[in-house]
């Protein structure tokens, strides 16, 4: 069968599944030709809709849509030059550069100006992968899927040299890892962000790490946080037994926009941001144990670490509604 009727036979029978949701102004997923480079492959361009996310729900955006093109055996490519994925990045630089490429590899092992002048295009849909990933990162829960997307999520999660040689110095902070307790305290900006978790306070969390480091015989703590604020209980709870990534951070969210849009006074500051979050992610994921709550950052963390942590303590309190 040639690929233009197998093109023809995907369109019929997933055409219910991806386009439910253009009523809502996303973007349907569409097929394109124009030029005539590399007639044997079919290349899957992913794109977002609306105003994007933060790097990591970016991050498994992409995921979940190399899901979609590793099952129908087409070459996935993350397009961050074109459309609009993320919130907070200066509207100057974003058309200036593929911003993926500036941190990852691409998943297909080519270049988005390759695929540009290929004959067949495929286009993704601009939601969210959820028939994917499922909603509320249901995926972590169950084995069946979270080892096949835990493995999917590393061979994602390839850095170009630049980034991880910061990362790299970045993390020398954190020795003896194995016996660390990974913690992630997601910024309290997102404590009224509809559709998103309830997250523990600093008290509670404070007191789980206290209670979790007993339990696992560890003696340290990788704290993971965007406020000032938090590192300042952590240190008075923990004192140097508390690491973290020297990093800028904003004093407290009362005070400040949300993560994304909040912005550091210093030149490429959400690269830089990026790459000191990256580190972040890769520390707990490098812990023996983990505590955080449901978000991105803490699914990462446990994509990366393989399931390979003593002991996992997600803090689930519900959805903001």
């Amino acid at each position: 069968m040639n690929i233009k009727n197998e093109l023809k036979m995907f369109y019929c029978s997933t055409i219910g599944l991806l386009r439910t949701r253009d009523n809502y102004g996303y973007m349907q997923e569409r097929y394109v030709t124009h030029h005539e480079e590399n007639p044997d492959k079919i290349f899957y361009v992913i794109r977002r809709s609306g105003q994007g996310g933060g790097l990591l729900s970016n991050f498994h955006h992409v995921l979940g849509h190399v899901c979609i093109a590793e099952q129908n055996g087409w070459v996935p490519v993350v397009d961050m030059l074109n459309y609009d994925w993320m919130c907070g990045l200066d509207p100057r630089n974003k058309r200036s550069c593929n911003f993926w490429e500036r941190l990852f590899r691409q998943p297909g092992g080519i270049s988005l100006d390759e695929v540009s002048v290929s004959k067949h295009l495929i286009l993704s849909s601009g939601c969210f992968p959820h028939q994917v990933l499922g909603k509320n990162f249901g995926f972590l829960r169950n084995s069946k899927t979270f080892y096949p997307i835990s493995a999917l999520a590393r061979a994602l999660f390839v850095l170009k040299p630049e980034p991880q040689k910061s990362i790299k110095s970045l993390l020398e902070v954190l020795d003896n890892p194995e016996k660390t307790i990974g913690v992630f305290s997601r910024g309290t900006d997102m404590v009224k962000a509809k559709g998103h978790s309830v997250l523990p306070s600093t008290p509670e969390l404070i007191e789980r790490t206290k209670h979790l480091m007993l339990k696992c015989c560890m003696n340290r703590v990788f704290l993971v946080t965007e406020e000032e604020r938090v590192v300042r209980d952590f240190f008075s709870e923990f004192g140097d037994d508390l690491t973290f990534v020297n990093r800028p951070r904003v004093k407290a969210y009362e005070v400040c926009p949300s993560t994304p849009n909040y912005r550091h006074q210093r030149s490429d500051d959400y690269y830089l941001t990026s790459v000191e979050y990256l580190a972040e992610i890769i520390g707990l994921s490098m812990c023996g144990s983990f505590l955080g709550p449901i978000a991105n950052g803490s699914a990462v963390a446990l994509e990366l670490n393989g399931g390979t942590y003593k002991e996992i303590e997600i803090v689930n309190k519900g959805m903001q509604y």
